[in-house]
Formats: C-alpha cells, sequence, structure tokens
C-alpha cells in the first residue's frame, strides 16, 4: 500500500532533500564581495575570492545532506515492514536535526570569517521541511501498527 499519507509525506521529505542541493542556504554580502552558500560549496558572486574553507567539510555537508533524501526514498518502499520504515525515518529524523546544526555552524564560520551581513535564503528551509514531514510520517506509520495490532487481537 504505496498510497498511504505516510508515503506521500516521506516522498515530500525526499523532495525538500533534494531541493536542499539546488537552491541557496544564505547569502552573505561584506565590503568586497557577495558570497552565496550552496551545501555543496560556496559561490563567490563578485569573484573577487578571498574565502578558503576546509573540502571535508563541504564533503561532510554533501554525505549528511545526501543521506537524508536516500533514507527517505528507501522508507517509501519498506510499506511491508512498518517497524523498519518507522525505524529509518527516525533515523533520517536525527541526521536532518544533525544537518540543520551543522549548516547553521558553517553558515555562522563564513560569517565570521567574512565579518559580513547573513541574509538566509530559501534553501535553509527544506532541511525543517524534511524534519517535520519525518516527524509526522513516522507518527503516522507507527498508528499503522498499532492498528494492525490491536485488529491481529481481535482475531
Amino acid at each position: 500500500m504505496i498510497q498511504r499519507i505516510q508515503s506521500i509525506l516521506l516522498f515530500i521529505a525526499f523532495i525538500a532533500g533534494v531541493l536542499t542541493f539546488l537552491f541557496p542556504l544564505a547569502q552573505i554580502q561584506g565590503e568586497l564581495n557577495l558570497l552565496e552558500i550552496f551545501i555543496y560549496g560556496i559561490v563567490d558572486l563578485t569573484k573577487m575570492g578571498g574565502i578558503e574553507v576546509n573540502s571535508g567539510i563541504i564533503a561532510g555537508l554533501v554525505a549528511i545532506g545526501g543521506i537524508i533524501p536516500l533514507i527517505s526514498l528507501i522508507a517509501i518502499f519498506l510499506y511491508k515492514n512498518r517497524l523498519r520504515q518507522a525505524n529509518l525515518a527516525r533515523i533520517g529524523f536525527f541526521i536532518n536535526i544533525v544537518l540543520i546544526i551543522f549548516l547553521f555552524l558553517f553558515i555562522d564560520f563564513i560569517k565570521k570569517q567574512t565579518g559580513s551581513n547573513v541574509s538566509y535564503q530559501l534553501g535553509i528551509g527544506f532541511p525543517l521541511i524534511s524534519v517535520i514531514m519525518l516527524l509526522i510520517s513516522r507518527r503516522a506509520i507507527m498508528n499503522d501498527e498499532r492498528k494492525v495490532r490491536a485488529a491481529d487481537r481481535l482475531r
């Protein structure tokens, strides 16, 4: 039964995870440069240069950001095993919380390094949407599991 509400919620979490890679997370405007921060790196719109970020940090953000949509997509097709689906949704939820914390720390690090103002962009909201969808989907999965167990008890 792939058409359940939790499958739709997990699909929305998948789409939000993919959109995190497409939209900028923040824009930092300094005196000399204008930077857009994506999950996969920093784009200098003024081509002035001068900002260096450890590639390990970027690789970690990309890895964590890539795991979340993958977990959501796998969980959609585990509808026959509700407990495993609920566990994947919970794991995705916690990984997403870690991603959000690291994203804000990364943006704050870049802000301190440049000494400029930050304006958060559309991309920073997609991990938050994914967290909410994973939480709601886990609750719906557990409600289904309770209904199935109650029906088994009645037989």
